[in-house]
Order: structure tokens, then sequence, then C-alpha cells
């Protein structure tokens, strides 16, 4: 993560830095931790437009775009927000 923590990486995400989304997408969570950055990154998504979070993980390997699938698919399990309920991946 480049020295920095995940909540910088989350920041710096929110604030619309392209380099820091990819490596936010990226970063390998496990068990329950899966759900919850599940959540941050459809929060994300949402916060930037869908269209722009694929355009940067379109250059990603298939592999990785398959994890940050999951990632996602979790996080619409695990989200309180109305607005994602019902929604497919």
């Amino acid at each position: 993560m480049d020295g920095k923590t995940y909540c910088d990486l989350i920041n710096e995400s929110f604030d619309g830095n392209e380099k820091s989304i990819v490596q936010l997408s990226l970063v390998d969570v496990y068990d329950g931790a899966t759900y919850e950055h599940g959540e941050v990154l459809i929060e994300l998504i949402h916060n930037m437009s869908e269209r722009k979070y694929t355009r940067l993980i379109e250059k990603l390997s298939l592999s990785d775009q398959k994890e940050i699938y999951y990632y996602l698919l979790a996080g619409l399990d695990f989200t309180n927000n109305s607005n994602f309920k019902r929604q497919k991946v």
C-alpha cells in the first residue's frame, strides 16, 4: 500500500486520487473484513460513478478484476444502505 494506511487510501480515494482508488480496490482482505471492504468500495463507486470506476479497473488483470467483483458482491450483501439493495455487480 506504498506505506499508506487503509484509512489514508480511503480518504485519498474519496478525494478522487485514481492511484489510491486502484490501490484500495486491490487491498487483500479476508473473512469478515471482505464484507466491510466491499461496502467501502460500493460507497466509493456510488460517490465517483460506475463509469469512472470501471474505466480505472478495466486496465487491471482479469484476476484482479475478479477479486474486486467478489468484494463488491460481499459489500452488496453486507450494506444497510437501501440504495444498494437488489443491485447487481
